[in-house]
């Protein structure tokens, strides 16, 4: 039995195998990759992944927002700190045609200027408009294979050799009632499952993100997580060093939430990064293969914390973050 066959009929299950057969000669069409872990698109075909040209240093993405202007990108591309900008739009059936807005390819074209990558990406879910989208949907493979063919396509129109997935459900989006709570087993599996059938078929994007939950273990972003090569972790968010350093969940990119003072006023518990201070207490994510940095919402916060990374001129490391609080 071929590889993929194997994959998808394990996957699937035994009351799967109907399914797993029409998969299967979809997959005669559609050169398949095996998704036993999170790096086997990129083991199977031998592919760049955007992470290899300087394999010891690690990556710095910048979240570029669907709403902030291309002048803030200008601003954290002043002084090399940034290898990547991760451009955000809605989900296609949100907005259709949203790759070809000015700003996007105005954004598009500051970074190549720059020598920056970007990384096309999508929200996984829609947000506003669910016409053609129900939450029964989110755990069928079809969904998945459509929404990574799609997202490629646009990355090639766009010239952009990265793409990754924003899974966390936006706006009004109706999964937003799935994310605060563990699914039970079965659902979470069938998510899982057509997660992994999806990419047996289509290959993982770049990067996914958020993903992993340390909460709860059978919640919508472990799921998920199985569609990046890469993932970014949002359980990292907060200024935690013990928390983050005891987690047993796999990550690739340390998210950070970046903020211009460390004050949490709506959750004090949870404490953000600085600008400075994320850069300097590089063991937190230095061992990892990138920090990624959310500079927050309203865009106003987002928009300031861009000013701060522009002024930093230059970067002192810190032995062991548990001391600087």
């Amino acid at each position: 039995m071929s590889s993929v066959r194997k994959t998808i009929i394990e996957t699937l299950g035994i009351t799967g195998i109907a399914l797993a057969v029409g998969w299967i000669l979809v997959a005669l069409f559609i050169r398949p990759f095996p998704a036993d872990s999170d790096r086997s698109y990129a083991k199977a075909t031998g592919e760049k992944d955007g992470l290899d040209e300087v394999p010891n240093r690690p990556i710095v993405i910048w979240y570029q927002d669907p709403w902030r202007d291309p002048n803030v990108v200008r601003l954290v591309l002043n002084n090399n700190i940034f290898s990547h900008v991760m451009l955000v739009g809605l989900h296609k059936f949100d907005s259709p045609n949203y790759y070809k807005k000015p700003f996007v390819k105005e954004t598009i074209r500051l970074c190549k200027e720059k020598g920056v990558k970007v990384i096309w990406t999508r929200w996984l879910y829609p947000g506003y408009r669910f016409e053609k989208f129900k939450n029964q949907d989110a755990f069928e493979a079809m969904y998945y294979v459509q929404q990574i063919r799609l997202l490629r396509q646009e990355a090639r129109l766009l010239g952009v050799d990265l793409v990754a997935f924003d899974a966390e459900p936006n706006a009004n989006a109706t999964m937003k009632s799935l994310k605060r709570r563990k699914l039970p087993r079965d659902e979470f599996e069938k998510m899982r499952n057509a997660v992994k059938t999806a990419v047996a078929v289509e290959g993982q994007v770049d990067f996914i993100l958020p993903a992993g939950q340390r909460t709860y273990l059978q919640h919508m972003y472990n799921a998920a997580r199985y569609l990046g090569k890469h993932v970014i972790a949002e359980f990292t968010y907060y200024d935690l060093p013990g928390k983050i350093k005891n987690t047993k969940i796999p990550y690739d990119i340390f998210g950070a939430y970046v903020s211009v003072t460390k004050e949490n006023k709506n959750h004090p518990h949870l404490p953000y990064f600085t600008a400075s201070e994320i850069l300097e207490r590089q063991d937190l994510w230095a061992h990892k293969r990138g920090l990624f940095i959310y500079p927050g919402y309203p865009r106003k916060d987002a928009d300031a914390v861009a000013l701060e990374f522009s002024k930093i001129t230059s970067i002192h490391p810190v032995r062991d973050s548990n001391r600087v609080r």
